[in-house]
């Protein structure tokens, strides 16, 4: 075996003398491998990565499938024994400011023991107290670094210091480590949760908290999903409410915390890793075909060495050294590719692509860069330098016998096959791209339920601390709404508390006069529940279809009134009128809603969604202090969202206005997770595109290049130009071909794994199938026709001379 510095210094001045193959290689490489280094990443952050808390294996989510009562909390912490520790939290978003000016952070409020559960200490201060939790317990916050370093300076004081949150002023207890994230990346400050048994309404109506566990030592998690598929059933009893039904507890499962917690994106990054790692076979494919092409020219070179002693194993080996390099420059360069792209992903990661970690090219995806750089050198280099070795000593021990067709069909053989792998993924690639742009495509055409075109929203939020008051509440907005519309281009104003498509809308069980009255037993639930205006209906442009809509004079004075979706009037009245009927809340207490109008479904959740149904509450008899204002304008969008802030600073400098977005931003912004996959998988069809075409245009090429005294005898002979460019554009046809149906098998295959990424179109849409194939056909003879017409001009004379 050679001295490796010496083979490696041999590779070098080689690779030196052939520039172009060089850069070409290495280009191809790193395109590659870059691409992958950088979904990696992502992929990394957001299912790969183990949470950056103590042991994060024993971490796990418990019942993971809703949210919860705070009574189910305490259920759990009765009855099981599979934890040495439970917490939960909640997300949303605060107030934080005090009379002169205020701003909106993502928030969580917590049990008391969520730090400690997941094993973190604050970076200044101290935790929460245990009393922290409990009724009357210290208003007391902790910070992350950003909102610590942002919003107060880095204040090292800031521990002990009182801050307005939500109007109520709440201590600082200590600032979160900057590496700390939970239960998101934006995560900007925590409370305290309040578990109040005393109040059974909160207590058990009201499911807003996720549940988090540490096993206990020794406990598997098969064990534990175990204990709480038999505690959670027997827990219907402890609900001191209502009877939640037969159903109840059936979903319980236990489930490891980072696998929760990525569940929204696992399948769109797995198909993106999938998609990037079919590009990089593509990249090793087209290398190989260049390596074997440079290493037919260098026959003669390989058998002089044979010659002079050198055997088929340092050969093979000088190649590798030499495919190697190339992989090592392609890897030099996809480290930077990748810091451009994970860059891009960055600021086009949709919001349900949750993390908990920032997406960087760390230790981890350095590790995994040299890994596919050598895997990529030994697909790259293996197959072609095994068949140049064994060609060189053929050519020794035959002396130098001939090196017609025999070589030519053999190299052929090899170029073929893997051009035809090429355009086999490329059509695999091309038609998946296919099928996600229709189904974009498709969700685009969606009616949401409103009229989304000249609407702008903003949301106004008023401090809980300082807006206890119900009749407040209401005066702030009704103040806000009329000075609003009195502004120039305004043609309709109103508001509401979740508004469609921005975030969830939550349902509420419901009492049905006539049919669910018993609050003893399980009801029915609706899936959504607004408050509103009354101008809201004409400012979001939804029909009545029966029935009329709120007026001033549904106040809190008034008999209570609900307006509901033709969804709830089918689900409980069939074909029945039901305005003048009645519903409830499932407190038996609370006075019975007459409907008096049916209005048209509205896509709440997703446009991708069914409008499963929605009833609407006036805002004067349903008083939030979060609400947003929709105006419907004929004016420039600026010029109302000047008025909007200018009109809530003028009513109250403490509410801060955020979110201004008009109504198609919004339905835009909710397709940022479809319009992510399928730009980015359009993007690497197009690579491959690419890479089809240089591969098929290299290998007709050197076919060219072999056959050139065969095409020189053919027009000797009588052949006409326009038949030697048919032979040749109908040999890259033919490889074409066979790589498309080829690719359409696979393409069929893979479509399946596109399943749950796609809406409106089926897996096997035969337009995204036959698409792909013909693009890739017209690919392959566009690519072909310069070294085809190369072929049909060149002199029958100086073509037979060169042999």
């Amino acid at each position: 075996m050679a001295d490796p510095l010496a083979a490696t210094r041999l590779a070098v001045r080689a690779l030196l003398r052939a520039p172009r193959f060089t850069i070409a290689a290495v280009l191809t490489l790193a395109l590659g491998i870059g691409a992958n280094t950088a979904i990696f990443s992502v992929a990394d952050a957001l299912l790969f990565r183990p949470p950056p808390f103590e042991r994060p294996a024993e971490l796990v989510s418990v019942w993971g499938s809703r949210t919860h009562a705070a009574g189910e909390y305490a259920g759990l912490l009765a009855h099981t024994h599979s934890y040495s520790a439970l917490c939960t939290y909640s997300e949303w978003q605060m107030t934080v400011g005090d009379e002169t000016s205020a701003t909106r952070a993502d928030g969580a409020d917590v049990s008391a023991n969520l730090f400690t559960t997941l094993g973190v200490q604050p970076a200044l201060g101290h935790l929460f107290s245990p009393e922290a939790s409990k009724p009357g317990g210290p208003p007391e916050v902790m910070l992350s670094d950003a909102i610590w370093r942002g919003e107060f300076g880095a204040d090292p004081n800031i521990v002990g210091r009182q801050i307005l949150f939500e109007g109520v002023k709440r201590t600082v207890v200590g600032v979160m480590p900057a590496s700390f994230h939970f239960p998101a990346m934006g995560t900007a400050l925590w409370i305290p949760s309040i578990f109040d048994a005393s109040q059974p309404g909160n207590y058990w109506g009201w499911w807003k908290y996720s549940i988090v566990g540490r096993l206990a030592p020794g406990m598997t998690l098969e064990a534990a999903q175990r204990e709480i598929a038999t505690v959670a059933v027997a827990m219907r009893r402890d609900n001191t409410i209502w009877d939640p039904g037969s159903a109840y507890g059936r979903d319980a499962g236990v489930t490891a915390l980072q696998a929760q917690l990525a569940g929204p994106g696992r399948t769109t990054m797995l198909v993106l890793l999938g998609v990037v790692l079919m590009l990089l076979a593509l990249a090793c494919a087209n290398v190989a075909n260049l390596v074997l092409v440079r290493a037919m020219a260098r026959e003669q070179e390989f058998a002089v060495r044979v010659s002079l002693g050198s055997s088929r194993a340092r050969l093979v080996a000088g190649v590798l050294v030499e495919t190697a390099l190339v992989a090592l420059g392609g890897g030099a360069m996809a480290v930077g590719l990748a810091r451009t792209l994970i860059a891009l992903f960055a600021a086009s990661l949709p919001p349900q692509l949750p993390r908990l970690a920032p997406i960087t090219v760390d230790l981890r995806v350095l590790a995994f860069t040299f890994a596919l750089t050598l895997l990529a050198a030994a697909a790259s280099g293996l197959v072609p330098a095994l068949r140049a070795s064994r060609r060189a000593m053929d050519r020794t021990i035959s002396g130098g016998g001939s090196r017609g067709a025999s070589r030519g069909v053999a190299h052929g053989r090899i170029a073929s096959s893997l051009t035809v792998m090429q355009f086999a993924l490329a059509v695999v690639l091309v038609s998946g791209s296919g099928l996600l742009l229709r189904s974009l495509g498709a969700l685009q055409q969606v009616d949401p339920g409103f009229a989304r075109a000249s609407v702008m929203t903003a949301r106004v939020t008023l401090p809980n601390g300082t807006y206890r008051d119900p009749g407040k509440r209401t005066r702030f907005f009704d103040q806000m709404i009329a000075t609003v519309a009195g502004e120039p281009g305004v043609t309709a104003i109103g508001a509401v508390d979740r508004p469609p498509l921005r975030g969830p809308v939550y349902g509420t069980a419901l009492r049905v006069e006539g049919q669910y009255e018993d609050v003893t037993r399980a009801l029915p639930d609706v899936p959504h529940a607004q408050s509103i205006t009354p101008g809201y209906f004409a400012a979001m442009g939804i029909p009545l279809a029966r029935g009329r809509a709120f007026t001033a004079a549904d106040d809190s004075g008034a008999p209570r009134v609900v307006i509901v979706s033709a969804a709830v009037a089918k689900k409980f009245w069939l074909n029945e009128d039901p305005v003048g009927r009645r519903i409830g809340s499932p407190v038996a207490s609370d006075p019975w809603m007459t409907i008096v109008g049916v209005a048209n479904d509205v896509k709440q959740d997703s446009l991708s969604g069914r409008a499963e149904g929605t009833i609407y509450r006036p805002m004067a008899q349903s008083p939030q202090t979060d609400m947003t204002i929709v105006v419907r304008m004929s004016a420039s969008p600026d010029g109302v969202a000047d008025a909007i802030r200018r009109t809530a600073a003028a009513l109250d400098a403490s509410a801060p206005v955020s979110a201004v977005r008009t109504l198609d931003d919004v339905v835009a912004g909710s397709l940022a997770r479809p319009r992510f996959t399928a730009t980015l998988l359009a993007g690497f069809a197009l690579v491959a595109l690419v890479l089809a075409a240089v591969g098929i245009y290299g290998v007709i090429s050197s076919l060219v290049a072999q056959r050139t005294r065969e095409i020189g005898v053919r027009l000797a002979l009588g052949a006409t130009p326009n038949g030697v460019l048919a032979l040749v554009l109908g040999r890259g046809a033919r490889l074409a071909a066979i790589g498309a149906v080829c690719g359409t098998v696979l393409a069929l295959l893979a479509g399946r794994a596109l399943a749950g990424l796609l809406y409106g179109v089926s897996p096997h849409d035969a337009v995204a199938l036959a698409l792909a194939p013909a693009a890739l056909m017209g690919v392959a003879i566009a690519a072909t026709w310069i070294p085809a017409r190369r072929a049909a001009s060149s002199d029958p004379r100086a073509a037979l001379r060169s042999e």
